[in-house]
């Protein structure tokens, strides 16, 4: 069992196991790891006894007629999501960052999920200045200068076999910190020992740094200027 608290303020004990944890705006987020969800969504097809009495209550409150609803079937089943570790951005803000979290959850349209059979591996080269950079130069564009990235990007960014390589860094410690603006994010020792990492494992010069960062950076600063502007 469970108690949770719903957006109305009603109070209910329901089964643990008709839930997963949901993240449903960037704003939740702040930190590369989301170590504790504290946003539940229900999240079933066979809802046990206690779940039963929830959504018989919502019923009452007439919930199944509404528009967001009311073409479900059965109202109350989420669009068939799988929960996953790994979130990726959908929108670019100064600070541009991947999400690493402890349970597996599912997110709102702000953000996409990454299913992977190992997360801890590939996210050390996701949280990298490298792959970031590289979301930044396949992103679209809305008004004003604001980034905006499709699913489609993603699927046609290049990204080296990960199964293959290995990057001799411990992400514990960067994971759990507050992410920075780009700037300076990566003055930040932890940063640059990662992405000297990233650049050893995949061959390249760790002198090319410098330059990746400062490419990086620009790449931000460019989008505050156009929101200011």
């Amino acid at each position: 069992m469970i108690y949770i608290e719903n957006e109305g303020g009603e109070r209910f004990v329901i089964d643990r196991a008709d839930i997963t944890p949901l993240i449903r705006s960037p704003r939740q987020l702040g930190r590369y790891l989301i170590s504790e969800p504290t946003t539940y969504c229900l999240y079933t097809d066979k809802p046990r006894p206690f779940t039963r009495l929830y959504i018989k209550h919502g019923e009452t409150k007439g919930l199944p007629e509404r528009p967001t609803l009311r073409n479900r079937n059965p109202w109350y089943k989420v669009t068939d999501l799988k929960p996953t570790r790994i979130l990726l951005p959908k929108s670019l803000m100064d600070k541009l960052y991947v999400n690493l979290s402890s349970k597996s959850v599912i997110c709102d349209q702000r953000l996409y999920t990454l299913d992977y059979s190992d997360p801890d591996k590939i996210v050390v080269y996701l949280i990298s200045t490298l792959f970031l950079f590289t979301v930044e130069l396949y992103c679209g564009r809305l008004g004003g200068g604001a980034s905006d990235i499709r699913v489609e990007d993603y699927l046609v960014m290049p990204v080296p076999d990960l199964r293959n390589i290995r990057i001799e860094y411990d992400p514990a410690r960067l994971l759990k910190k507050k992410v920075l603006t780009h700037r300076d994010e990566v003055n930040q020792e932890d940063r640059k020992k990662l992405d000297k990492a990233v650049l050893n494992s995949l061959g390249l010069s760790v002198e090319l740094l410098t330059e990746l960062h400062a490419f990086f950076c620009r790449s931000g600063e460019r989008q505050i200027d156009k929101r200011k502007a």
